[in-house]
């Protein structure tokens, strides 16, 4: 274990490890220990509130803390953090990952509640605290943040789509109408390609300017940022095909995309 450490490096570079919620009663806290005991109960949670064809594999994840602890200003700043009652610390009843992308902006995804939270804000709470996290990272680094940018993949449960888009619009998150990620499936290699909706939090950049086709640019900048996918790859190509007009909306716009 890191022992005192990561408490020295957490101070070192101005890290938030936790937060919490005068209006709540649940706490987050970033995960910066790769055996920290709480582990297996996020890894449960994560796999009975998110889709399987939303998922990657969660070794992938678990080992979020070493990369974060190896930061260093102007590079990427991985994040893993859980949300739990503040009279239970090693119960978690929500999950996130985001990351700093030095010249991109800042990313989420991989972000669940547990059915029986729901409706308490633990969600806005995750985002909140994943937004000043990838903030902090921008500042320490001394670069512009444009945009903190993520997908979502609608669930069969229409009532949760409508829950989530919800938080996406409390959070300050508008959907990119006319624009739909193809993205690879990681957990089935021979399933069709996820298709996701694209949401993006206006930063540096206002929101004027992320249209037409300086959103396209972003959008797209999730294949060689997140994805390793080439433009000559076919689910770019899926991508830039189906694009049409792309633009900022109000996130709840996107009750019936499908």
């Amino acid at each position: 274990m890191p022992g005192r450490n990561w408490a020295r490096t957490a101070l070192k570079w101005g890290m938030a490890s936790h937060v919490q919620s005068p209006a709540t009663e649940t706490v987050c806290r970033e995960i910066l220990d790769v055996n920290d005991p709480i582990l297996p109960a996020v890894q449960a949670l994560y796999e009975r509130t998110l889709d399987e064809d939303e998922r990657i594999p969660w070794e992938w994840l678990a080992r979020t803390p070493e990369r974060r602890l190896a930061w260093t200003p102007g590079r990427r700043r991985p994040h893993l953090v859980i949300a739990t009652p503040k009279d239970e610390p090693d119960r978690p009843v929500g999950f996130g990952y985001g990351v700093f992308l030095p010249g991109y902006g800042g990313y989420v995804c991989y972000l669940g509640v547990d059915a029986a939270t729901r409706g308490r804000g633990t969600g806005t709470q995750l985002f909140r605290f994943l937004f000043r996290l990838i903030e902090s990272a921008a500042r320490l680094s001394a670069v512009p943040l444009p945009f903190i940018i993520w997908e979502s993949h609608r669930p069969v449960d229409s009532g949760l789509w409508a829950a989530r888009l919800r938080v996406f619009d409390k959070v300050g998150g508008l959907w990119a109408r006319g624009i739909e990620l193809h993205t690879p499936n990681y957990m089935r290699a021979d399933a069709p390609p996820v298709r996701l909706q694209i949401f993006l939090r206006p930063g540096d950049e206002p929101a004027e300017s992320l249209r037409g086709e300086r959103l396209r640019e972003a959008v797209l900048g999730l294949y060689d940022q997140i994805y390793r996918i080439t433009p000559d790859d076919p689910l770019y190509q899926a991508t830039v095909a189906g694009t049409v007009n792309p633009r900022l909306v109000p996130a709840v716009e996107a009750v019936d995309a499908k």
